[in-house]
């Protein structure tokens, strides 16, 4: 259901700006290190011009595209994102459905505090995709990739860009707690 007058991202901060931890908030918010490349990235959108076409019908608009044999509403997904329990009580079960309602993909972060099989049966229909990290012990990784498998991921997301937590200046300081919470739910099984 949309929500009047909240279009940007800018709006969106706004709205939450007060509704959750302010830990959480820098969490969703900020950068690492001096925060160049979350401006640079800023920038990068703002570079971005959408070109209206004018005096064409718009009777029969259809952004709709088929992937992995499957058709989706628009060609875009949820982003793997950690912590939505803490800013949500339903957290990645709640996203999933609404991507199961949306029809786009979600991309489950490893680092979730609910399991992925919990959150696939959240959403029994929704396009999911399973986030993971190389993990040093080889058969953690292994046993996450089967478990989405069996639960009905349709993909796994590597990332490998991400060995070590940066040094963020305002995120939150208990961040390795909350990171050690997060794993007893999917990687350490």
């Amino acid at each position: 259901m949309p929500t009047p007058g909240v279009t940007r991202v800018v709006d969106f901060e706004r709205l939450i700006l007060g509704k959750i931890p302010s830990f959480l908030f820098d969490y969703y918010s900020t950068g690492a290190g001096d925060e160049h490349t979350l401006e640079e990235t800023k920038k990068a959108f703002q570079r971005i011009h959408l070109r209206p076409r004018i005096l064409r019908s718009i009777a029969n608009v259809d952004i709709s595209t088929k992937l992995q044999g499957r058709s989706v509403s628009f060609p875009l997904g949820i982003a793997p994102i950690g912590l939505q329990a803490i800013a949500h009580p339903d957290g990645h079960k709640a996203t999933a459905r609404a991507a199961e309602n949306a029809n786009v993909i979600m991309i489950l972060t490893s680092w979730s505090f609910m399991t992925l099989e919990d959150v696939a049966s959240s959403a029994p229909n929704a396009l999911l995709w399973m986030q993971i990290y190389p993990f040093k012990d080889r058969s953690n990784t292994a046993d996450m990739v089967r478990r989405a498998e069996r639960s009905g991921y349709k993909a796994i997301v590597v990332t490998v860009d991400s060995p070590r937590c940066g040094p963020f200046k305002r995120r939150f300081r208990d961040r390795m707690q909350i990171a050690e919470q997060a794993a007893k739910y999917n990687i350490q099984g």
